[in-house]
């Protein structure tokens, strides 16, 4: 559902450039280099600066000022990134931008309305004032696409010094029938108050540059339901229907699932699956058995389980069983972090704490 993927997630929506001055028109695909994006050039030397490579309007702005009277679109004002939910002028400068696609830029300069714009209206320097976007400088160069998604990280909290940032997407599936527990489980209270998906969360959150659920998310406390939801495309055939909509959704280029019920979760337990030195497909293993629902996937898995859903077989085991993966060996002192919570009894809850 593309809809409410976008509602909360800060991505880009078009790539702009020319050869020089305004408009910049949109391209699907672009290489950001050190100096800025490919092809793209300035009408005067002082925008040739490595600290300006890279200059981010928010669309949100454009669509202010053009209720304000002004006809403005992606790239009209120059920006080289039209963005949606960064909110680009009240970063920090310091701040990091990561992408889906792992190009990493850093917020440098507030940008200042020249009179360059008063091709589009002599009066427009002014109103768009604290509105104009943000210059950033390059950190990690390479190619990004119109809906690449995007992770903000303040200033000395960088993906460099903070190990526990992987720079992908976080899913919690939470599609389950939840039988013997009788009501669905993301909505189960612990002992400690908070409910199963929320512990959950919390431990992704601190993990994954961002978190999204996966499944009909019944039982979903109100904390978190403005997360961006993806829904199964196919009905009652278990957790691959569940992976299909994720690798589907073009979110993100690889995502680390969890179930929701994992009630003693720790970050322990998740990140030797984020060691950037393993293969990308990783998945969690104790005394030979494969835990498929804890894992690392790529997007570019699509194929192989739409595959396997055409001929019925519905086993995430066997998806691995045809695809190279990377086996993580869970430590002995981690076996509880996932243990699964299928009744109330697992948890020792009182029936009076169920809501």
């Amino acid at each position: 559902m593309p809809d409410l993927l976008t509602d909360h997630i800060a991505q880009i929506i078009s790539l702009n450039t020319s050869p020089g001055g305004i408009p910049k028109y949109p391209r699907d695909s672009i290489l950001i280099t050190d100096t800025g994006l490919q092809g793209d050039g300035h009408n005067h030397a002082k925008h040739n600066n490595p600290i300006q490579a890279v200059c981010l309007q928010d669309v949100e702005k454009l669509d202010e000022l053009c209720l304000e009277g002004y006809p403005l679109y992606p790239g009209a004002t120059g920006e080289n990134l039209t963005v949606r939910n960064l909110n680009v002028n009240s970063l920090t400068l310091g701040t990091e931008l990561i992408f889906s696609s792992g190009v990493q830029l850093k917020i440098s300069k507030v940008r200042q309305p020249c009179y360059v714009l008063d091709a589009i209206n002599p009066k427009l320097k002014e109103d768009i004032l604290g509105r104009c976007g943000m210059y950033a400088q390059v950190v990690n160069p390479g190619r990004v696409s119109v809906g690449d998604t995007i992770c903000a990280v303040p200033p000395g909290e960088s993906a460099e010094k903070n190990p526990a940032l992987w720079p992908h997407t976080g899913a919690i599936f939470c599609g389950g029938k939840s039988r013997r527990m009788g009501q669905p489980k993301a909505g189960v209270v612990l002992p400690s108050g908070q409910t199963l998906i929320e512990h959950v969360y919390h431990i992704m959150k601190s993990l994954c540059r961002q978190v999204v659920l996966v499944g009909h998310g019944q039982g979903v406390p109100a904390s978190l339901q403005s997360l961006p939801k993806i829904e199964d495309h196919y009905q009652g055939i278990g957790p691959i229907g569940g992976l299909e909509a994720l690798l589907n959704s073009n979110l993100d280029s690889e995502y680390l699932i969890v179930p929701c019920d994992l009630y003693q979760l720790t970050q322990e337990a998740l990140r030797p699956l984020l060691d950037f030195s393993l293969k990308p497909l990783v998945v969690l293993e104790h005394q030979g058995e494969i835990e498929p629902m804890i894992g690392r996937y790529l997007a570019h898995l699509l194929p192989l389980v739409r595959s396997q859903i055409a001929q019925g077989n519905f086993a995430l085991r066997d998806v691995l069983s045809r695809a190279d993966i990377h086996v993580v060996s869970l430590e002995d002192k981690c076996l509880a972090a996932i243990a699964n919570a299928n009744s109330p009894k697992d948890i020792l809850l009182p029936a009076k704490k169920i809501i």
